[in-house]
């Protein structure tokens, strides 16, 4: 199996879920009522070069001017979020298929290099697999695959492997004549240049230390093979190649891509 981290010089990632906010840090907030209107504050220092991160060190992320933003992801239609970013200065568009933007955009970079396969996303809650107009979820069993945070000790075997088995049992469902690429999101980090370091993938909730990409290995072994290049995003990513195909955007320079779900993901879009 061959696996090709997909470069994409027009898209940046962005790590916007760790956001220091006056009530805490934003992913905790995704629950609260409150987080509406802490989101569009936090894309204002970000536009202003104000914002800081846990993950920054406490130090300004670059200012990162956008002109649109792109909404997707469960929580894009959540009516308060919807309400709130409408205060932004900028326009807001909202995903045709917010839940699978991802999976829309994975398919959408497959079909630009002349390939037809499918689309998986991988999100912290779920699963979204694609195929043409197919779509199908697979929800997160937290009581098999719980919600790992850093300073959970980590057990490479046991968390790896319920992952990829679980990876592997949603790529089971493809019907056997699937075609044998595919484009894989993940809710992590990763680094094209550290194929084969510890660092290739970031640190995520179901495997809180960096890995490599021995895990992406044993998801097409337990998959019982048919699987034979996996071109390979970061999730934000995926999404903001959805954006880049939205006509709606076609004028707009630079795009703030975010994914709402279990929490904040970001990408920017800079044409």
């Amino acid at each position: 199996m061959i696996i090709k981290p997909v470069e994409t010089p027009a898209i940046t990632p962005l790590e916007l879920w760790d956001a220091q906010t006056e009530l805490g840090p934003l992913w905790q907030l995704m629950t609260d009522k409150r987080f509406a209107p802490m989101l569009v504050t936090v894309l204002q220092q970000l536009h202003r070069g104000e914002l800081a991160t846990m993950s920054s060190a406490g130090r300004c992320l670059p200012a990162a001017p956008f002109e649109a933003v792109f909404l997707c992801g469960g929580g894009a239609l959540d009516p308060a979020v919807s309400a709130c970013l409408a205060g932004l200065a900028q326009p807001v568009f909202t995903a045709p298929n917010p839940l699978f933007s991802g999976v829309d955009g994975g398919l959408q970079y497959l079909a630009s290099i002349g390939l037809n396969g499918w689309a998986m996303d991988v999100g912290q809650t779920q699963i979204k697999l694609g195929f043409g107009h197919h779509y199908q979820t697979f929800e997160r069993d937290l009581a098999q695959l719980p919600l790992l945070l850093p300073q959970h000790t980590r057990t490479h075997d046991e968390d790896e492997d319920k992952f990829s088995h679980w990876v592997a049992e949603a790529l089971a469902q493809r019907p056997a004549d699937s075609p044998s690429s595919i484009a894989l999101a993940l809710p992590c980090e990763v680094n094209s240049g550290q194929k084969q370091a510890a660092q290739a993938l970031g640190a995520c909730s179901y495997f809180p230390a960096q890995a490599d990409f021995s895990l992406l290995e044993s998801i097409a072994q337990f998959a019982a093979g048919g699987i034979d290049t996996v071109y390979l995003f970061n999730d934000a990513q995926i999404a903001a190649v959805n954006a880049a195909n939205d006509s709606r955007l076609a004028t707009y320079r630079s795009v703030l891509v975010l994914t709402l779900g279990y929490a904040v993901g970001a990408a920017m879009l800079c044409r």
